[in-house]
């Protein structure tokens, strides 16, 4: 446990540094673009990941079965399998959606070259994601955090330029593409150096090539699901309500994404890994190494709703004077959006076992019956409530999944037979 404490402090001190600095190239992006180019902003990186989602087919969260079942020797043969796999499902995705690329909305708003980009960022995005996944299981917290910070600077020295030289949206994207860049530059550099190369063979990989996609398949609904549930708000916003409002809701998510940054994302790092470890070390008793895991659950989701009931009463009785009105709302509106965020940490500490035992098919129907009641609720919420029904309905998403979650963890603890 102490080695978790001393990786999740690492993972959170790492997100707060890059958040302080990507807050100035944000601030700077928010008074240069206008409400407008940020809703626009906001689609283009909703399209990137709805790409990065589709043609990743699931094989990193494969990769995240299958680590804690293998030896060394078989993880180091697993990571290249995957890399070949994925390389060849992606490639010819990515000219399918060129081909069609005139009948995508983003194509005929944005210049070709930059729409390559995206398309780019998408691609490259897999390998950035599975080298800082590799590094948070074997534990290298410091050098995740050094080369977070750093390719933030980029993101921000290279977007603060472009923007200061009128290129708006372009600029971002570059920018945004460029940190990406410096992460596959070191991934490769980290593959090469520890000769992950020897492992490489097509002709095992392609013998697999048929496990690996049916093993990703259950994932590619859960990862589309859960990209609707963080993204499906903003869409709903563009088609009922004005660019601006889903520019105001870009402005709460950014407020989100702080506990995302600091404590989603630390917790998955430092102590999913750890208790996935701890499992495979424990087989014969890992259901009451999950009941502990559910104390620690129920801690940190108490501590949260504390610290909101907190923050919420602060803002309710702060001055107009102090803090204007508009102003309370938005921070209203994220407290509120930010409950659901604690749900969603209750179910980082209760599907953990549902992922060791790999009931991938049940992880994935549950995020599709989510993502589903998301946009039913955002279609009704938004058309009546604007973007208070937006708020509403992730909550509400986020509410539903943590106790479908924690019903069937709790299935498996009373031994009913479950599939």
């Amino acid at each position: 446990m102490n080695l978790v404490i001393k990786n999740f402090s690492l993972y959170a001190s790492a997100s707060f540094i890059n958040r302080v600095i990507s807050l100035f190239s944000v601030s700077y992006v928010l008074f240069s673009l206008g409400t407008q180019e940020l809703g626009f902003l906001s689609l283009v990186n909703n399209f990137i990941a709805f790409v990065a989602t589709v043609i990743g087919c699931g094989l990193r969260q494969v990769l995240g079965i299958e680590f804690y079942h293998s030896d060394s020797s078989q993880r180091m043969e697993l990571i290249n399998d995957i890399i070949v796999v994925y390389c060849a499902v992606a490639i010819p995705s990515l000219l399918f959606i060129i081909g069609l690329k005139k009948y995508f909305f983003l194509s005929n708003n944005l210049a070709p070259l930059f729409f390559y980009i995206a398309l780019l960022h998408a691609f490259l995005f897999f390998f950035s994601e599975l080298f800082l996944q590799l590094l948070t299981y074997h534990k290298c917290a410091f050098y995740y955090g050094f080369l977070q910070i750093f390719s933030s600077l980029c993101v921000v020295i290279i977007s603060g330029i472009l923007i200061f030289k009128q290129w708006g949206i372009a600029g971002v994207i570059i920018g945004n593409f460029a940190g990406i860049i410096v992460l596959n530059i070191c991934a490769l550099y980290t593959y090469k150096k520890l000769e992950f190369n020897k492992f490489l063979s097509g002709k095992r990989t392609f013998k697999k090539l048929f496990f690996y996609i049916q093993s990703g398949m259950p994932f590619l609904p859960a990862l589309m699901s859960n990209l609707v549930l963080l993204s499906a708000n903003r869409w709903v916003l563009a088609y009922f309500q004005p660019l601006s409002e889903v520019g105001i809701y870009s402005i709460i998510e950014s407020l989100n994404a702080c506990f995302t940054l600091f404590i989603l994302n630390s917790l998955g790092n430092a102590y999913v890994p750890e208790l996935l470890e701890q499992f495979s070390h424990n087989r014969a008793n890992f259901l009451e190494v999950d009941r502990e895991n559910k104390k620690y659950m129920w801690i940190c989701m108490l501590g949260g709703f504390f610290v909101l009931m907190i923050f919420f009463c602060v803002m309710y009785w702060a001055p107009s004077s102090l803090v204007p009105s508009k102003i309370k709302n938005i921070i209203f509106l994220a407290l509120i959006s930010l409950s659901g965020h604690i749900f969603l940490m209750g179910t980082y500490f209760s599907s953990c076992i549902i992922q060791f035992l790999k009931y991938t098919w049940f992880l994935s129907s549950t995020l599709m019956v989510c993502a589903i009641a998301t946009c039913c609720m955002s279609i009704v919420f938004v058309s009546y409530f604007g973007i208070y029904g937006a708020v509403y309905a992730s909550c509400f998403s986020y509410g539903i999944y943590f106790f479908i979650i924690l019903f069937y963890n709790t299935l498996l603890h009373n031994k009913v037979r479950v599939p």
